[in-house]
Order: C-alpha cells, then structure tokens, then sequence
C-alpha cells in the first residue's frame, strides 16, 4: 500500500494554476478556483501537528492539494477541498464536459444503484442516515463505523468481513484519514463506489479499483455565501449549493 492515488490527484493539477481563495469554518473547509468550488472534511481532535504554517489566502492549488498527504488531519481535508476545486469542475473536466456524469437527487447514489446491488452482500464504509430506509431492506447489509451505532460493525472488521462483499460503498471521510487504499485493496472484486461532498471526481481513481464516484459540483458564488455555506457544516448545506452527481468508470470507456 502506498500514497500513489494521492500523488498521482495532486500532480495531475497545473503547476501553474492558483486557486482563488480558502475558507474554513466548522467541520469543512472550501476552496475556490475559477467558476467552481471543492469541499473537504476538516478532522477533529489533536493529532499530528500541522507540516507548515496556515496555507495562504490565495495561491497554488498543486502546492495546497499536497496538504491531502499530510496526517494533520485538518490539513488533509485543505488538501482534500484543493483536490476537489480542480477535479470537480466540468470546465476541465472531459468526462463532465460531455454530460456523461448522472445527476442524482441528494442521498439517491444508494437508489440509483439499488438495482445492482439488490439480494447481494453490501458493505457500507461509514454510517450513512439513509440506509435503514434505502439500502438495508433489499441486501445483506454490513456497515463499517469508527464509532459504531447499533447493528454496525467496528471499523476494524472490514480486515476481516469487506473481501466477502459484492457491492462496497465508501464514504469520502476515508481520504483523509488515508484509510482508501486498503479498503480498496479488500474488496477487488467488487462494485465498488465512492460517495461523499469531499469525494474528487476523477477517472484516475478508475484505475484504483473504483467503480464509481458520487460527488458534487459546487459552484461558485459569492464568498460570503460560502462562508455561510461551510460554517453550517451539513451535507444539506452542499447538497442546496449545488448539484449531486455520479461518475461511472465505464461511461468513460
């Protein structure tokens, strides 16, 4: 297991492109380049401590999608917000230029996929408030918690448990906190779908094992707003701001 998924987001972005301006506030924190914006999950508690000194207002999005290879968990979600400012942005994009992402209603990734995923083992990395409804009664569910709710499994059991699974959803927390690649590494066999505000929508992550990615198209408005937008913290928030969508690795074959 390496950090090559992340090196190869990070130096997929002009060395010469800037990004406008970083917010952060609450549990998030946006940045801002050109027409769209890219949301990342700040980290709580202690941890390690930050590489450098705070990013600048203004300057390279290569230099500060690097920070989503520190383990200053808050400093990764400012890397992870970067990442997404370039990924997530159809005017760079090929694959959303050409309209081939579906747009889907907030929190429907799971119906969308219902019909792929029906009578089948499923695996949930992160608890999610609409399994019990969307996803619970039609497979044999299995959900994966750091702080798990009743019915879910600890985190760790996805050692264990994942590699029996056809379908996996993962949440876009495991970015951050570097948990991607071995959860991709257990299940390879299977339909694998990444999801979440803070997830890039980038086909390089195709070639990782991913499936499919369900994320947001954020775009730009005023940056009062998007103060607004992130202190209230919520994927409702995001969801209001803008559009969710699903990238599927073989609408781009």
């Amino acid at each position: 297991m390496s950090d090559a998924l992340y090196r190869q987001l990070v130096e997929a972005i002009p060395a010469d492109l800037d990004y406008d301006y970083l917010l952060t506030g609450g549990s998030r924190a946006a940045v801002v380049c050109g027409n769209y914006v890219g949301t990342g999950l700040l980290g709580s508690g202690e941890g390690r401590p930050a590489q450098g000194t705070e990013p600048e207002p203004a300057g390279s999005l290569r230099d500060l999608a690097r920070l989503a290879l520190s383990w200053n968990l808050r400093e990764a979600g400012i890397g992870m917000a970067a990442l997404c400012a370039y990924w997530n942005n159809p005017e760079r994009h090929d694959g959303l230029r050409r309209g081939l992402a579906s747009q889907v209603e907030p929190g429907d990734s799971f119906l969308a996929l219902r019909p792929e995923f029906a009578g089948r083992k499923v695996g949930v990395i992160g608890h999610f408030p609409i399994l019990a409804e969307r996803v619970a009664p039609y497979c044999e569910l299995s959900v994966f918690e750091r702080q798990p709710q009743a019915g879910d499994y600890p985190d760790s059991a996805a050692e264990f448990l994942l590699p029996q699974m056809d379908v996996v959803f993962i949440t876009g927390a495991t970015f951050p906190n570097k948990t991607l690649p071995r959860l991709l590494e257990l299940c390879p066999r299977a339909m694998t779908i990444l999801v979440g505000a803070s997830v890039p929508l980038s086909p390089l992550l195709f070639d990782h094992g991913v499936t499919a990615l369900s994320g947001l198209i954020l775009p730009r408005t005023t940056e009062q707003e998007w103060a607004r937008v992130i202190s209230q913290g919520c994927r409702h928030a995001l969801s209001r701001a803008g559009r969710k969508v699903m990238l599927r690795g073989d609408a781009l074959a």
